[in-house]
């Protein structure tokens, strides 16, 4: 096992893009907002501003990074958290009984030893308020499910 797993710390980024003829927009998270046009050119850079607003199951705000809303300039260099935060936001631990999750019996005891997928669910809403401001509602769930290893061999010719 790796060593302080639920340390490790998952970075990520996401963006959108709104196909309005003839013009496609697209946003990051990290602040770069530009229109292009049908064969994939810049035509016009803009302010935008693009907020993820971190979500538990239940709707409330969770706290992952030390935040829980993600403005553009603190997501430049990525959303990031520990596998700890991200999985209490799905109200979870790595030592959680994944049969309480799927009802199954002869399973591992823990999510630890079994194994999950990470999903981040993401809503995006745009909005005027006075910007150019879209928001992304983003909800993590977390399904138990058995982790292979993969092996590789590399034969040269």
């Amino acid at each position: 096992f790796v060593q302080n797993s639920e340390e490790q710390v998952v970075v990520f980024n996401h963006g959108f893009r709104l196909d309005r003829p003839p013009v496609t927009h697209v946003g990051t998270s990290w602040g770069s907002f530009v229109e292009m046009d049908d064969k994939g050119g810049v035509v016009k850079r803009r302010a935008g501003e693009l907020t993820t607003i971190i979500h538990k199951t239940d709707g409330s705000n969770c706290v992952v990074g030390g935040l829980s809303e993600w403005k553009s300039h603190a997501a430049r260099h990525g959303i990031s958290g520990t596998l700890r935060e991200w999985l209490a936001c799905a109200g979870l631990t790595l030592d959680s009984d994944p049969r309480e999750l799927l009802l199954v019996s002869n399973m591992p005891h823990s999510l630890r030893n079994m194994g999950f997928s990470l999903e981040l669910e993401l809503r995006y809403a745009h909005q005027h308020l006075g910007a150019e401001v879209v928001v992304c509602h983003l909800t993590v769930h977390v399904t138990p499910m058995l982790t292979s290893l993969v092996n590789s061999d590399f034969l040269e010719l």
